[in-house]
Formats: C-alpha cells, structure tokens, sequence
C-alpha cells in the first residue's frame, strides 16, 4: 500500500528490489532482471550469505520464481539476463525497447541438485 500510495499520480518511476515480484504497483512494464543460479550462487557466497540462503536464491532463480510471481501482477513483463551485470543505463535502454529475453535456467536444476547433495 506504501509503495502504490507513493507512485500515485507520478508519470515516471523506477522502483527496484526483490520482491517487488510480489506488488502489484500502477506501471507501464516490470522489468526482472536474471541471472545464471551458478552465478547468482557465487555472487551471494562473495556477500557472505549462508548456504541456505544461497540454495534458497539459486532454486528459486532456476524456477523462474519472480518471473512467474511478476507476470501474474503486471501486464507486461520484461526479463533481461544480467548474469554479466548489466549498467543501469543498459538496463532502461533496453526496457525501453520492451524486447524481452528468452530465458530459461532449468538446464542448470541438475548442477544445482547435485551440488546441495555435496553440501555446496
């Protein structure tokens, strides 16, 4: 309710965080942002997060969890791969174009399973 109450009447916003998959806020296009799990997993273990926590974003990542969670709250979605992390200003050019990526992480359940059974 906060975040809608404060886009309310603007004509230009970016809001940005990980569970704003979840709102669904008054916008003209989300924009989620992917990354390789095997990658994600690496930046997150750089940040000091645990092996939960890792597992947990990887999983999620290779389900495609925030895409579907995206699409269900807005009308447009746009997913862009930013496993090689994309600038900012890459980013909006290309939100801007409206050309969604294909993406799909699911090749990458195997090596995700695998490892969690070796307790990586």
């Amino acid at each position: 309710k906060a975040m809608a109450s404060a886009t309310k009447g603007r004509k230009d916003f970016v809001a940005e965080g990980h569970l704003l998959c979840e709102l669904a806020l008054p916008c003209d296009a989300c924009v989620v942002l992917r990354a390789n799990p095997r990658v994600l997993q690496a930046r997150l273990r750089n940040r000091g997060y645990g092996k939960a926590k890792v597992a947990e974003n990887a999983l999620g990542e290779a389900l495609d969890y925030c895409l579907i969670m995206a699409e269900g709250n807005y009308k447009r979605v746009i997913q862009l791969d930013a496993t090689r992390m994309l600038l900012p200003k890459k980013t909006v050019e290309a939100a801007r174009k409206g050309a969604s990526e294909k993406i799909d992480w699911k090749k990458e359940l195997d090596a995700l399973a695998k490892a969690s059974s070796k307790g990586l």
